[in-house]
């Protein structure tokens, strides 16, 4: 084991000088551009999905050279038991992993440590395992496609990026990385066999297999038919016509702002929906999306520092860098010399630890103004304190950053859209009073986009609403389920009046709303439950469709047995499993089966030759 493991680090030690010189480069480079604490979203994401892409490279290179048969040949003959061989290759990768990534990534740290102790805490060192955990997750699922004999074994990919764009925050997020580094080091050791030409035989690895390759299949599938219903509705006649009665959401996404006003309030009183028309011929309008608005992300005390926004801001005033600091949660200060000034807590600035006063939440920086869950707080520099902006009720929560229209400002919180005049919004020292609020008879993720329309004696606002829950992807043009409009107006210093409300028709079917069921029901609701958290009630036509594909993908599976070469009992849980799987087990099973020549080899036929 030793001399296999010295001979492959002889083949890439001159590539791990390379890459270790590479990635010190690259950890200066951000450094320069923002430190460790401070970095952007982009920074981490680099410093996560670079040693990521060179893990799974190296996995395929290393074992790619001794799939050849005479090298493999060569290889499972060394008088080593078969494990001792694969950990002799695999523990070259750990070393160079621990010397190109892991040694610069810690010797980071506990400098920025030595320099700035206040700002360096037990979970930026989080980030060290979590690099570690994905590296190896990647570098094992290269190691399985490259000695798996099927080439739809190379879907499994997709398994490491799926967890990593899984939406887990803090500590948690380890659990499934966890648990899929460790199943695909399973996989890669049990391709690992003396006959690579042969399919997994073994129960526990040959069953990891295929639910791994088949929920990668079932992801797949979903992406692909939710981008052909997504060309189909962009590829859809748009009426243009506020006079129209029926309507769908893509074509009120792509109306300008005065066309999806009039159609949002056609219907009501003629004389009333003239007058609009000719306020709205000469209104100032505004449009906002939450969908690509800056959602306010939620912040959990002692959080991986991955998670980190809206960690630390600038005071131009007396040229202070403030950062956020979990333990102590304050904010501690630091000057341009990168020399500690002090700290700021909720009642402001104060030289001692003992005389701040803590906050209650981990706060959101942005703009300017702090965001808690019980207030909207503005940084007065000039005092250097937080103002109370804007108390915010027990049941309720900013959900998004202001939104800045033509003469107001609108806060979009959990329940309601509370709107202010700008010149009072941007004034210190003023605790806000709304000049109208819109209720949000709604969950707020199932708000699309709102249209502002300044009026002679007021606003009128319109919201489309409508969920795409049952949609793997969202988009701003995609379809919505049960999609309707509502117009509101706020005359000043009078009530907000609902003045109509229409129906979106809807442009997908429930096929396509509900189609991850039909392509898997068990895979369907194993996403909804463990990603999002829904309990979803298939309705009756898709869930007998699913029920129908399930029995067909058991009569074809039982047929395409008839052929195999593997055993009654394996037949049988194939036969299950790929019903319980629907498509993406059938195309499993197609392809990792075994199967029996059309025509069965004489072994008595002697062939002989003059």
């Amino acid at each position: 084991m030793k001399q296999i493991f010295y001979c492959e680090w002889l083949r890439y030690k001159k590539l791990t000088i390379v890459c270790a010189v590479i990635y010190v480069a690259l950890l200066f480079v951000l450094h320069a551009k923002s430190p460790l604490y401070t970095m952007s979203e982009l920074a981490f994401i680099l410093l996560i999905i670079v040693p990521s892409l060179f893990a799974i490279t190296l996995g395929v290179n290393q074992f790619l050279l001794y799939k050849k048969s005479s090298h493999w040949t060569y290889l499972i003959h060394k008088p080593l038991p078969m494990f001792k061989i694969y950990a002799g290759l695999t523990s070259v990768f750990l070393a160079i992993l621990f010397m190109v990534i892991l040694v610069p990534l810690t010797v980071y740290i506990f400098l920025i440590d030595i320099n700035q102790p206040i700002l360096v805490e037990p979970r930026h060192f989080l980030l060290i395992p979590y690099i570690t955990l994905t590296a190896l997750s990647f570098y094992f699922a290269g190691v399985f496609v490259t000695l798996h004999p099927k080439k739809l074994a190379y879907v499994i990919v997709l398994i490491p990026f799926y967890v990593l764009a899984a939406e887990v925050k803090g500590v948690e997020q380890f659990a499934p990385l966890i648990f899929v580094t460790l199943l695909l080091f399973l996989l890669s050791w049990s391709t690992f066999k003396e006959d690579l030409q042969k399919n997994l035989h073994k129960p526990i690895s040959s069953l990891c297999s295929n639910v791994v390759t088949q929920y990668s299949l079932f992801i797949l599938i979903s992406l692909a038919t939710f981008e052909m219903g997504h060309i189909g509705t962009s590829l859809r006649t748009v009426d243009l016509s506020p006079q129209d009665d029926v309507n769908y959401y893509s074509n009120a996404v792509i109306m300008d702002d005065k066309q999806r006003m009039l159609w949002n309030i056609n219907g009501i009183e003629q004389d009333q929906y003239a007058n609009f028309q000719n306020e709205l011929s000469l209104s100032t309008f505004s449009y906002f999306s939450p969908i690509n608005g800056e959602a306010l992300p939620k912040m959990i005390e002692n959080q991986p520092i991955m998670d980190d926004r809206g960690a630390s801001f600038f005071d131009k005033t007396h040229k202070i860098s403030w950062r956020y600091s979990h333990q102590f949660m304050l904010f501690s200060g630091f000057d341009r010399n990168e020399d500690f000034v002090g700290w700021l807590g909720k009642r402001g600035r104060a030289e001692s630890l003992e005389l701040a006063e803590k906050f209650d939440y981990v706060p959101f920086f942005s703009q300017g103004y702090l965001y808690l869950p019980n207030a909207l707080m503005q940084y007065n520099e000039s005092e250097q304190v937080f103002d109370v902006k804007l108390p915010i009720t027990e049941n309720q929560r900013v959900e998004y950053t202001p939104f800045v229209g033509s003469n107001f400002v609108a806060v979009l919180l959990t329940n309601e859209i509370q709107m202010f005049m700008k010149n009072q919004f941007f004034s210190d020292g003023v605790v806000l009073k709304p000049t109208a609020t819109i209720p949000l008879n709604t969950p707020i993720d199932t708000v699309k986009n709102i249209t502002f329309a300044e009026l002679f004696d007021g606003h009128l606002i319109s919201i489309n609403i409508g969920t795409t829950k049952y949609n793997t992807y969202d988009r701003g043009s995609a379809d919505i389920k049960d999609g309707y409009s509502v117009t509101y107006k706020a005359a000043y210093e009078a009530d907000v009046i609902q003045i109509a409300s229409r129906p979106f028709k809807q442009g997908w079917s429930d096929w396509m709303f509900y189609r991850d069921f039909v392509i898997s029901y068990v895979y369907g609701h194993a996403k909804f439950y463990f990603v999002k958290g829904l309990n979803v009630n298939v309705p009756q036509a898709q869930l007998l469709a699913s029920i129908v594909m399930m029995i067909l993908v058991a009569l074809i599976t039982t047929l395409l047995m008839l052929r195999s070469t593997k055993s009654m009992t394996e037949k049988v849980c194939w036969v299950i499993g790929s019903t319980l799987a629907g498509i993406p087990g059938l195309i499993t099973c197609w392809f990792f089966s075994d199967w029996r020549p059309d025509k069965p080899i004489d072994n008595n036929s002697v062939i002989t030759t003059q």
